[in-house]
């Protein structure tokens, strides 16, 4: 969706929406909220996200259905982020970003050369998690001495770092 929309888009796909209307709710956020953004990817990682869920339905359903009650849902991290760009609280969206990869993680095997590019890009003090089902991550850095180290340790594991720029 993101590619039809461009920019920042907040997506709401609460289920009776998208059971009244087909599809969900698409709101457009001024993009001079974004903070700085990186992606890094390893090619031989793509693939097509419909794909992954098409291949193994069931186990993620399961998953989701017997995980902690408590953890957030990714809908209520997606309102919370939006919040979280609307009060620029960097901190807290980078927390979010963090939160949503890991509760992917409690509902998806994660290949180890994706846990790679996420363990590399935290541990240089960015956010990371998937910018798609895989292959290529995205976050936040603060200034750009982080974003020399990411592109720094990201090499060394073979990935490659883009700052994108969104208009």
């Amino acid at each position: 969706m993101i590619q039809v929309y461009e920019g920042c888009v907040h997506m709401n796909f609460d289920k009776k929406i998208v059971t009244k209307k087909n599809h969900g709710i698409y709101e457009r956020l001024d993009t001079a909220l974004l903070p700085n953004l990186y992606i890094a990817y390893k090619i031989e990682l793509g693939k097509v996200s419909g794909k992954v869920f098409k291949r193994h339905p069931q186990p993620i359903r399961k998953r989701r259905s017997v995980r902690d009650r408590h953890a957030p849902s990714n809908r209520s991290l997606a309102d919370e982020g939006k919040q979280a760009l609307l009060q620029r609280d960097v901190k807290k969206l980078n927390e979010l970003m963090n939160t949503n990869f890991d509760l992917r993680c409690k509902i998806m095997n994660i290949n180890e050369s994706n846990m790679e590019m996420i363990r590399t890009a935290r541990c240089c003090g960015a956010s990371a998690k998937f910018a798609g089902s895989g292959g290529s991550i995205i976050g936040v850095y603060k200034d750009d001495d982080m974003l020399t180290r990411l592109i720094i340790e990201l090499k060394k594991i073979k990935a490659r770092v883009i700052k994108p720029y969104v208009i």
